[in-house]
């Protein structure tokens, strides 16, 4: 008779195996997952002449007073999440948020915006991958003037590439003539025909410079035109009677209240002037 008989046997190659893979595993490192993030792209018309990160300058065209010019602003998320845009709106001179429009400027929502229809820029909003929103700004000089202009369109967004952009417009008005057009020089500011470096009142129209009491602010814009009672106060560098010394020159003065023009052979210090 044939006894059969049974005996476990230990896998031992399986269980090799097994280990090995176990001791695989433990050494792998699980791969970083990184959560999208939503970034801004803005583009303008007419194109931005200076462009950075957080940034944008563009250059309307000189236009005479009652006109009027539009650059159209493109939001667009290109990141890999949704980009919520907080606000849009321009920047006073405080710095704070002005609704509607600051000066010769509006904001408008939508990119086919003129002045007769002009919707106010929308609520909080929230692109999907991909998407925009377009926004106009909308400069309208008054008639009769010739100045320059500037203005800054904040957009805040919850982007955590640039959650601040500012698109930074200038502009310029001209005025009818006799001769054609009279318009902005570089470097006049108020427009009448004296450069700013040489002009006494650079933000206020004085073609004839007049300065009744000869402490070089003109007489348009002096609060006291009839009282030597200035100091210069244009760089950082006041200008008071006797000698200023700074790290980079020594200015001398001879009036008494103050000079608002100091001239040697090397150089030429000019300012506006400050009670």
């Amino acid at each position: 008779m044939v006894r059969l008989t049974s005996r476990a046997v230990r896998p031992t190659a399986a269980l090799s195996l097994g280990a090995l893979a176990l001791a695989a595993c433990a050494d792998l490192v699980a791969p970083e997952v990184t959560t999208p993030s939503s970034e801004l792209q803005v583009t303008a018309t007419p194109a931005p002449y200076q462009y950075t990160r957080t940034s944008a300058n563009v250059r309307l065209p000189e236009l005479v007073g009652g006109q009027w010019a539009a650059m159209r602003v493109s939001l667009a998320n290109v990141g890999g999440a949704p980009l919520t845009l907080r606000r849009v709106c321009l920047v006073g001179a405080d710095g704070q948020c002005v609704e509607g429009g600051a000066g010769a400027f509006r904001v408008c929502e939508g990119r086919e915006a003129v002045p007769d229809d002009c919707p106010p820029p929308a609520a909080a909003t929230t692109l999907a991958l991909g998407g925009a929103r377009f926004v106009s700004l909308l400069f309208s000089p008054p008639a009769g003037v010739v100045r320059a202009y500037d203005a800054a369109l904040l957009v805040e967004t919850d982007s955590g590439v640039t959650p601040r952009f500012f698109v930074n417009a200038e502009a310029s008005a001209c005025r009818p003539a006799a001769d054609g057009l009279t318009c902005l020089a570089a470097g006049d500011r108020d427009g009448d025909g004296v450069l700013d470096e040489e002009d006494n009142c650079v933000d206020a129209e004085n073609a004839t410079q007049a300065d009744g009491d000869g402490d070089g602010a003109g007489d348009a814009c002096d609060a006291a035109p009839e009282v030597t009672n200035y100091r210069q106060a244009r760089g950082a560098t006041p200008q008071a009677a006797g000698k200023l010394k700074t790290s980079r020159y020594t200015v001398t003065g001879s009036l008494t209240a103050g000079a608002a023009r100091v001239r040697n052979g090397r150089y030429s210090v000019t300012g506006r002037l400050a009670p």
